[in-house]
């Protein structure tokens, strides 16, 4: 794009090495730092709680966003939650197909995020 805000490959790539290279060189300004087998472990444990709270909250939501629309239908609640499922199932697999062919990350993440909703 002309205002620069769009990449080609080459850039992203380029934009990659040199950040990369920029954190080689900052790591060995960390080796003269102390180490704390205390910090490491609790860094590992604030990462997997953050991972288990975020799945919880997600699941949740799903569960929420069907008792609404259950609750919310005229008639035949379960088949109406049912086909809200199918909606965001198409709707994950479309994103997933979407994505696919563009530098946002790895190809399997929008695929994992597609495979709860089936």
């Amino acid at each position: 794009m002309e205002d620069g805000v769009a990449f080609g490959e080459d850039e992203l790539q380029k934009l990659l090495v040199s950040n990369i290279a920029e954190m080689n060189m900052n790591n060995g300004s960390r080796a003269a730092q102390p180490r704390s087998i205390g910090h490491s472990i609790l860094a590992l444990f604030a990462g997997f709680v953050a991972v288990v709270v975020l799945s919880v909250a997600t699941d949740l939501g799903l569960h929420v966003g069907a008792y609404i629309v259950a609750r919310l239908a005229p008639f035949r609640t379960r088949e109406h939650a049912l086909i809200g499922g199918d909606i965001r199932t198409v709707v994950s697999i479309t994103g997933a197909a979407a994505t696919g062919n563009r530098v946002l990350g790895p190809h399997w993440y929008p695929v994992a995020l597609a495979l709860p909703s089936a």
